[in-house]
């Protein structure tokens, strides 16, 4: 099962996604990982699907960051992070393979208007 989760739920968080132009850093750059996930009581979504993965992009100086990055924005999305793996700067990635194609169209919103991009949320059955 895959569950489309819109773009618009960017225009609503209010996690700091975007970050003033000073505070980039020359070395910052979009990590990408997979973020094994499942719902939280307050989700839409729980009760109907136990839990799933998702690609997930960010911008972030280094794995670290990015791990906290990540676990902030979906907790913001009422998941909880079972396991966030495959953890690589995405320029590394794109070497040997391919990103999700929600991902990659959420991608352009990345730096620009958020620091967090998500792909598609792939689902388990309850």
């Amino acid at each position: 099962m895959t569950q489309q989760l819109g773009s618009d739920i960017y225009s609503h968080s209010p996690i700091k996604m975007r970050r003033e132009q000073s505070q980039v850093e020359m070395f910052s750059e979009v990590w990408i990982g997979m973020a094994e996930i499942k719902t939280t009581k307050n989700n839409d979504l729980h009760g109907e699907i136990s839990g799933g993965y998702m690609q997930v992009a960010a911008i972030a100086d280094d794995a670290r960051e990015y791990r906290v990055l990540v676990a902030n924005y979906l907790g913001w999305l009422d998941f909880e992070i079972v396991d966030l793996s495959e953890i690589e700067p995405l320029t590394t990635r794109l070497i040997n393979h391919e990103i999700d194609t929600v991902l990659s169209e959420n991608l352009n919103e990345i730096g620009n208007e958020h620091d967090v991009a998500i792909g598609t949320l792939n689902t388990f059955s309850n």
